[in-house]
């Protein structure tokens, strides 16, 4: 739909280095002043690139952004909805980095107060004479954030008289360090490269939720090239431990696995996307039945085997899973289904594989069984054996492309379609860090519609690129046209999966446990499968997410 998906291309440091030497400039808020000091370094010696970056308040950053400032790669704080609708910033190239919590300080030497709790937190505010946090005024986050904080537990009123406002956290930390209040609160990055301070520790995200900080590529970069390039080292799991080491938090979410699929059967499966489409099958195992994938997916004595399938130009495959020896449900979700997941397949000749379609018997859901032409492209959506939806959209590949000439695909992404987009989009952005975009409006093109077998139907499309790659996800709501929520267990074929790697699997599944995510995995923690460890959790709308964190 429009494209039915966009395509990142993400430019390597190698192609930096090949392109000449340009100065790209760079404007962010104050919190993450400190690890982007310590990475422009490396950056610019791999890279041949110089980097002139300029810091100033989180609100500041967003309205030069706006206003169309000059600046290759502007990195801001959620939420920026201005500065999308300026048209200055490439909207697909938005990056989490890393988020930051406020922090509490004290001066060197001082007891460090107790707030391990929000009661604790509430009683020594209501305790100090005075502490410091930034104005405001200035449109420091740190101080609008922390401003919440104090409404939110209901004292902003009997603490006005102890606040001390500064122009930014640096100051703020400085009134702590000279005696002129007894606590500070600023971004914790600021706070541990500031002299004469010590931090106490942060804010619990109960009642302080931490900072995100995202990068853009503008519009107008003076080279788009060297622009990416830049982003992609400050989203790298190597500029991770200088977020840790500065006392900022990279994002839970590091790359992407495979797209897999529940199948009814892995002969039919593997005659779809093997023969048909034509990808690579990189894995075939037999049955099994490991005790490990048994926890995982809370399929007890069930025996299973799957298949992997490479998808040429793109970070996600496709994983086939086929399980046996345990009751099955066949789910044939139609595309319009709340959980419903498919794959969006970029390809060279649209009428090659329409002909292999044809002959195998496929189903063909767009309007008049061929495919349709929009804006004049090509495009023809498909459902494999199991009802899983594949779009295929005719193009060219970038110049840049890595696949083999004699590969009709070159390209790929995954899409779920949702009930509600703002509860979905708030699941991926405020749990596992993303930077989704949520669509504004729905869409009534009926010619769309019909080409995704939906007459009738209006969709939306909330689109991010998931963190550490540059691969799109994209989730698609319907509206006026009947829709029945997939509500599949792991082994009933239909059911889809969404792998994720992740920094630490053991957190982040204790911290959705926390927040109320369905833990499938049998015990409600990681599993150690095949030297990973993994965990599986029901997201919204039923669409299973694995979580892979690779081992020691």
């Amino acid at each position: 739909m429009k494209h039915f998906f966009a395509a990142v291309v993400a430019a390597s440091l190698c192609g930096a280095l090949t392109a000449r030497a340009d100065e790209i400039t760079l404007v962010a808020p104050g919190g993450i002043q400190a690890a982007v000091q310590q990475l422009i370094p490396g950056f610019e010696k791999a890279t041949g690139h110089k980097v002139k970056a300029t810091f100033g308040s989180g609100l500041g950053t967003k309205r030069q952004v706006a206003a169309g400032d000059p600046f290759d790669v502007p990195i801001v704080q959620p939420p920026y909805p201005d500065v999308l609708a300026s048209g200055h910033v490439v909207p697909a190239s938005a990056t989490p980095l890393a988020s930051v919590a406020v922090g509490v300080a004290v001066r060197t030497g001082a007891r460090k107060p107790d707030i391990s709790t929000v009661d604790a937190i509430k009683k020594l505010l209501l305790s100090v004479k005075s502490f410091s946090y930034p104005d405001t005024s200035g449109g420091a986050a740190a101080g609008v954030s922390f401003t919440k904080t104090l409404e939110l537990l209901g004292i902003a009123d009997a603490v006005k008289s102890k606040i001390h406002l500064s122009r930014g956290g640096a100051a703020a930390m400085d009134a702590v360090a000279k005696g002129e209040v007894e606590i500070g609160l600023t971004f914790y990055s600021e706070i541990l490269t500031e002299p004469g301070v010590e931090a106490v520790g942060t804010l619990p995200p109960s009642i302080c939720p931490p900072t995100a900080l995202v990068a853009f590529v503008s519009t107008h970069a003076k080279n788009a090239d060297a622009s990416r390039a830049l982003v992609k080292y400050l989203s790298s799991r190597d500029a991770a431990a200088t977020y840790i080491k500065v006392g900022m938090q990279p994002p839970d979410v590091v790359g992407v696995g495979n797209f897999s699929h529940i199948v009814s059967s892995m002969e039919k499966s593997l005659a779809f996307y093997r023969d048909v489409l034509g990808l690579e099958v990189t894995i075939n195992n037999p049955f099994s039945g490991a005790p490990a994938i048994m926890r995982l997916g809370a399929t007890p004595n069930a025996q299973s085997r799957f298949a992997a399938l490479r998808v040429p130009g793109s970070e996600v495959g496709i994983e086939l899973i086929e399980y046996k020896d345990i009751d099955r449900k066949p789910q044939h979700p139609k595309f319009v289904d709340p959980g419903a997941g498919n794959m969006a397949l970029r390809v060279r000749d649209i009428a090659v594989l329409y002909e292999k379609l044809q002959k195998f018997g496929a189903t063909i859901l767009t309007k008049g069984g061929k495919p349709a032409t929009i804006n004049n492209g090509a495009y023809l959506f498909v459902q494999d054996p199991d009802g899983f939806v594949v779009e295929l959209s005719q193009g060219t590949p970038p110049p840049d492309s890595k696949v083999p000439a004699a590969s009709n695909v070159f390209g790929g992404a995954f899409e779920t379609t949702v009930a509600d987009s703002e509860a979905s989009v708030k699941f991926y952005n405020d749990l596992l860090g993303f930077a989704m975009q949520l669509g504004a409006s729905f869409n009534d093109n009926q010619l769309m519609a019909e080409t995704a077998g939906a007459p009738g139907a209006s969709f939306r499309q909330s689109r991010a690129t998931i963190p550490g790659t540059s691969a799109p996800l994209t989730l698609i709501e319907f509206k006026n046209v009947a829709r029945t929520k997939v509500q599949a267990r792991t082994q009933d074929p239909g059911t889809a999966i969404l792998q994720l790697r992740v920094r630490d699997v053991d957190a982040l599944t204790a911290k959705l446990k926390t927040a109320g995510v369905p833990i499938v995995t049998t015990g409600g923690a990681p599993v150690d499968v095949g030297g990973l460890k993994v965990s599986l959790v029901r997201g919204p709308d039923n669409l299973l997410i694995e979580f892979l964190q690779a081992g020691n």
